[in-house]
């Protein structure tokens, strides 16, 4: 008879010894194994069955680098497939935003195009937010930066390790650092006697009226 653990976060079938999900990395070690004929027979019999109808077992989740919302025993993410076991589970309220908050946009001093950001946080890089607008630029990482809109306020932190981050042509310091409306950001470069750099990227923070 054949026997499974049922992942949690995907549906996927895995073998009774599996530590983690081979699909999208979920943490299997509380999973109990169920057989062929109980996953056909009694799919709604609870916990037995390891189905769970919530994809998120409690009010916690993780935050990939990328942006995408995880499972909170999650190793890999769901979208990238990056590894986040060493990412911390917050609660589901401190990503939600409050809708009364001052919100900002960005802006391309180049194209003149405004990218409006949502309250939260907002990943920006060739392979997460604004990717479309950043693959031809070479010196932007795959996941560059993070946005934070909270309590009123912008923050910026650089998740580059190779061209980094700068406000103002002067690079951020590590953490967290607080924009101003006006502050240009360059992702990867700074701006050389006036001009900006082709290969980085640039914009300036406004605030939506």
């Amino acid at each position: 008879m054949d026997q499974w653990k049922i992942c949690p976060a995907c549906g996927a079938k895995n073998s009774p010894g599996s530590m983690e999900c081979l699909s999208c990395g979920y943490d299997l070690m509380s999973t109990p194994v169920v057989s062929a004929e109980i996953e056909k027979v009694e799919p709604s019999s609870g916990a037995e069955t390891a189905s769970v109808s919530e994809p998120f077992p409690s009010d916690y989740v993780k935050i990939c680098p990328c942006g995408a919302v995880n499972p909170p025993q999650a190793r890999k993410c769901l979208q990238c497939h990056e590894d986040i076991s060493d990412v911390l589970p917050i609660k589901k309220p401190q990503i939600e935003g409050d809708q009364e908050e001052r919100l900002f946009q960005l802006k391309d001093p180049v194209t003149g195009i405004q990218y409006p950001l949502k309250a939260g946080v907002t990943i920006i890089g060739r392979e997460a937010q604004f990717r479309d607008l950043l693959q031809s630029h070479s010196y932007v990482s795959r996941i560059h930066a993070k946005l934070i809109l909270e309590e009123g306020k912008c923050f910026i932190e650089n998740l580059s390790h190779t061209n980094y981050t700068f406000v103002n042509n002067q690079r951020i310091p590590e953490g967290r650092f607080e924009l101003r409306p006006g502050d240009l950001i360059g992702l990867g470069g700074i701006k050389v006697d006036g001009n900006f750099q082709e290969e980085a990227a640039y914009f300036i923070l406004e605030v939506l009226a």
